[in-house]
């Protein structure tokens, strides 16, 4: 029985002595009308590679991301399975069965927000389809865990968030093939262009359900969640906030109220969810990084240092409930077992990630080398965020840290340039030369833009703008990559406005209710913020992000006297520094002694 492996993943595809039957390569090529032709290449040792095309198809100008999947999950069904079998594969496709039942464990850790739990439900209903049968229920579940893990692990320094994403759409898109388009089976794939980033097609989907009058498929009724998933698109963050409270509900309305705040946006408001999420789910690696992002000492004294360890122990805990090899499976049995137990040791982290990426058991799809890789993957994006913390915030020499974690994260494909935080000058223009020369362009994600943006002065400029160009291709039409490469080109400061108002467009395309669009659009397109001024008002009229970004916009256009209505009403909902600062510019210029001297 084979299983699929994905390179993308690092480290799951093998080269094997005898490779006649793998590496599969698959190519899609998109030109700039929309025109897709997708190969197929087997490469052979001794002979021409087995070559196979699809037949070109044209995606349409809306939803053409949408269009992509749906002809992509065609083909796994049709032009793929003839392909692989003229190059020498053979099996069979599960069987179908009309329903079928889940367990209670799936139920259980399908509602936690650990990537681990995540990862075992995905492989339980691989297990469980292989045995039993595909049905509605295990596709169901399936496209869901993949959905999570890709939320979950989208700050990872890695591109498997994206496998991970590109799985829940495929398996999604077979569920409502198999299922007629049923409003439960749209349901779910409502529920995975949430996760994915697709806020406009899920909401399309809600509409479709919501024309046939909200009713399941004669046997399911639909799921409890499906309002959350439109709460949360639709930016409606009261009804989230009501759901918390729900003792069923809360674990969707939780996490979504923790996606949708914003640290960049309000920071107070951010803390607060990531805290509730991390009370309800301690494992949740997304809600502890996300902390990272509000630059108070205290908080990333914290989450560098102790919450790191703390994580890592509830991390173990959810390992022991998943599906480990014995040899991992022995260890951490034995180190939760001890009643007097110290937190694990780095030395246990990277003796149970090394156990697991070495691992070579065929028994689960995805494999036990893949979530070992995730694991390490956790390790460095927590030590680049300790390193960080040490050199922006304390300026101490982090060498003695570099080289105590150099082993956990060796064989990482950016494990070598840890030096990039060496005190040693040399020692950082030689990590990051090294970097250049053997980075892949292919998995070079946006995520990784700090460390793009720190190579400036230690490459050569070209060597650097192959960089960033490397991570720029690689972006998709999904909220959190366009609202990344946003940030990163502002911190950057080499940018166009025109660029950010093309980002700005592209995000009302694909998300056109979040504040983070609202703001953006405000701020890029004047047009925009005129024609919508009295429906954001409305809307969002107690968002201070919101307020800010029209503020600055009346501000950069002279407009004193609406600049000043928004700056007294954004000091209405929350005093900051940095309104206080607009006000009192604005005063100063305006010649208002006694205003410009009350508000400083």
């Amino acid at each position: 029985e084979r299983k699929t492996r994905d390179a993308s993943l690092r480290g799951d595809v093998k080269l094997v002595e005898n490779p006649e039957l793998f590496p599969l390569q698959l190519i899609t090529h998109i030109n700039r009308n929309r025109e897709v032709s997708i190969d197929l290449i087997l490469p052979f040792k001794t002979e021409l590679a087995y070559r196979w095309n699809s037949e070109p198809f044209t995606l349409p100008e809306e939803f053409a991301f949408e269009a992509l999947v749906e002809h992509s999950e065609a083909l796994s069904r049709g032009g793929f399975v003839e392909a692989l079998q003229e190059a020498g594969y053979s099996g069979k496709a599960a069987e179908w069965k009309d329903e079928s039942d889940l367990p209670e464990k799936t139920l259980k850790q399908i509602k936690e927000w650990s990537f681990i739990s995540q990862y075992t439900v995905a492989q339980d209903m691989h297990s469980a389809i292989a045995a039993e049968g595909e049905s509605p229920e295990r596709l169901a579940m399936l496209a869901r865990a993949y959905a999570n893990l890709g939320s979950l692990t989208e700050r990872l320094m890695s591109p498997a968030h994206k496998v991970l994403k590109a799985r829940a759409l495929l398996y999604a898109e077979r569920l409502t093939d198999r299922c007629e388009d049923s409003p439960w089976s749209l349901a779910y794939r409502a529920y995975v262009r949430t996760f994915v980033g697709r806020h406009h097609s899920a909401l399309a989907d809600l509409n479709t359900i919501q024309s046939q009058a909200g009713e399941g498929d004669g046997k399911r009724p639909l799921p409890e969640w499906l309002d959350l998933i439109e709460a949360y698109c639709l930016y409606k963050p009261e009804v989230l906030e009501k759901a918390t409270r729900d003792e069923n509900r809360k674990y969707m309305a939780i996490y979504l109220s923790a996606l949708q705040t914003d640290p960049e946006l309000d920071a107070k408001q951010a803390m607060s969810s990531y805290e509730t999420l991390l009370k309800l789910e301690p494992a949740c690696i997304r809600a502890l990084d996300q902390m990272n992002d509000v630059p108070s000492l205290g908080n990333l004294s914290s989450v560098t240092g102790e919450r790191q360890y703390e994580l890592w122990e509830e991390l173990f805990e959810k390992l022991q409930a998943g599906n480990l090899p014995k040899i991992p499976r022995d260890h951490i049995d034995a180190h939760l077992a001890f009643l007097f137990k110290s937190k694990a040791a780095l030395s246990f982290r990277e003796r149970i990630t090394r156990q697991m990426k070495s691992s070579d058991s065929t028994q689960h799809e995805p494999s036990a080398n893949a979530l070992g890789q995730l694991l390490q993957e956790v390790s460095y994006l927590l030590v680049c965020r300790k390193m960080r913390f040490l050199t922006d915030f304390f300026s101490v020499n982090p060498d003695n840290q570099i080289e105590l974690h150099e082993s956990l994260v060796a064989g990482h494909p950016y494990g070598p340039y840890l030096k990039i935080y060496s005190s040693i000058p040399a020692d950082v223009e030689a990590s990051y030369k090294n970097m250049f020369g053997s980075y892949d362009p292919n998995e070079l994600e946006i995520s990784v833009g700090k460390l793009i943006t720190d190579s400036y002065g230690y490459l050569q400029y070209e060597d650097y703008m192959q960089l960033k160009d490397a991570a720029v291709n690689n972006l998709d039409p999904v909220f959190y990559d366009q609202l990344q490469y946003s940030r990163f080109l502002v911190k950057q400061r080499a940018y166009s406005r025109n660029l950010l108002g093309d980002i700005a467009r592209t995000m009302l395309e694909i998300s056109p209710h979040q504040p983070q669009t609202i703001a953006m659009n405000i701020d890029a397109n004047k047009g925009y913020a005129d024609q919508h001024h009295t429906e954001i008002l409305e809307k969002y009229g107690d968002k201070p992000e919101i307020l800010s970004a029209m503020a600055k916009r009346h501000l950069r256009e002279l407009n004193d006297e609406k600049a000043e209505d928004i700056l007294l009403r954004r000091l209405a909902l929350t005093k900051d520094y940095e309104t206080y600062a607009s006000l009192a510019e604005l005063y100063q210029r305006q010649g208002e002694t006694g205003k410009w001297l009350d508000t400083v």
